[in-house]
């Protein structure tokens, strides 16, 4: 009986470390964008899957500005993919280390830092670091709250916890080769427009005619 106890134990304890990982997976994630440690960064963040994942958010927007609504389910998601080939060196912008760093402290990066972006308060991205770091029960309660499980794999934290979903961030983490890392930012809609209208005119228009092969992949 006693070692099926033990078993037991150690399982439970295995489970709840597992169901840690994550949080502390970010916690440290913040640590090192406070820190501007640009290496550690660059290993935590894999950066394809955010460009894409950006890439389409944005012509999505476009699309449906557009009158997305109204057209082909089939045709709307072409229509993302063939503008994305001009919108990609906008969203290049946000896919180094130090974006990263600038993003989550609430600030758009240098590149992107125009009249017609970092002049309005509502467009301006939130303040997220400080809600990563699990400085304390309350804090890593607040965290966990935020967080929603995808399975065993993946999970996306939405924040800042007190302000209304369309105004918050989206992180999604995915367990890779036994490290958590970040695939996806999800930003609100009021970024995704003020990003959209940084676009060249034929992409904001969805006048491209060759969708690239990126998003086929």
């Amino acid at each position: 009986m006693r070692w099926i106890l033990r078993i037991a134990g150690i399982l439970a304890v295995a489970w709840l470390l597992f169901l840690a990982a994550p949080f502390v997976a970010l916690h440290n994630f913040a640590r090192e964008v406070e820190a501007r440690d640009i290496e550690a960064i660059r290993d935590r963040v894999n950066f394809r899957a955010v460009r894409i994942s950006l890439l389409k958010q944005v012509m999505g927007v476009v699309v449906q500005e557009k009158g997305g609504r109204a057209i082909d389910p089939g045709d709307r998601q072409l229509a993302v993919e063939v503008g994305a080939s001009l919108a990609d060196p906008v969203v290049a912008q946000l896919l180094t280390p130090e974006a990263i760093v600038e993003l989550l402290n609430g600030v758009w990066p240098g590149s992107l830092r125009g009249d017609d972006v970092a002049g309005a308060a509502a467009a301006s991205p939130p303040s997220i670091v400080r809600e990563l770091r699990l400085r304390s029960a309350n804090a890593a309660w607040r965290l966990f709250r935020a967080s929603e499980l995808r399975g065993f794999r993946s999970i996306i934290v939405s924040l800042p916890p007190d302000r209304a979903q369309e105004r918050q961030v989206r992180l999604r983490l995915r367990l890779a080769r036994g490290s958590w890392k970040l695939v996806n930012i999800e930003l609100p809609p009021a970024l995704l427009q003020e990003l959209a209208r940084r676009l060249p005119g034929p992409a904001r228009q969805g006048q491209i005619a060759t969708p690239p092969a990126l998003l086929r992949a």
